[in-house]
């Protein structure tokens, strides 16, 4: 099953002095502790001081556990029902090569 969703989210954090233009930009989704998909983006300029809507494309990963089953099956009733589901994302990658990806925080070195 591909995924595709326009993500535009505030986050409650101080917003960057610097921007950055990156040719693609990858995170892994996670409800709980369960990974259900990794999701991407093409080209894509963050701005500084501002928030960056994203349109994220991805792909399900197959389910084997019964928490893993759990997962998404609690997603895809609470999108059926019109409800929000909450999910973590980890930043996975962001190019070009020269730009380095720290998981923890999304904090980019250019």
């Amino acid at each position: 099953m591909i995924l595709s969703s326009d993500v535009a989210h505030d986050v409650n954090l101080k917003p960057s002095q610097v921007g950055v233009a990156l040719s693609s930009i990858g995170f892994d989704t996670y409800v709980g502790d369960v990974m259900i998909a990794p999701v991407s983006t093409g080209a894509i300029t963050l701005a500084p001081g501002a928030t960056s809507p994203l349109s994220l494309v991805g792909r399900l990963v197959p389910q084997t556990s019964a928490d893993g089953l759990a997962a998404v099956s609690a997603v895809f009733n609470n999108f059926i029902h019109g409800k929000n589901s909450d999910v973590v994302v980890h930043g996975a990658s962001a190019g070009p090569s020269d730009v380095r990806l720290r998981v923890s925080g999304v904090v980019f070195f250019c």
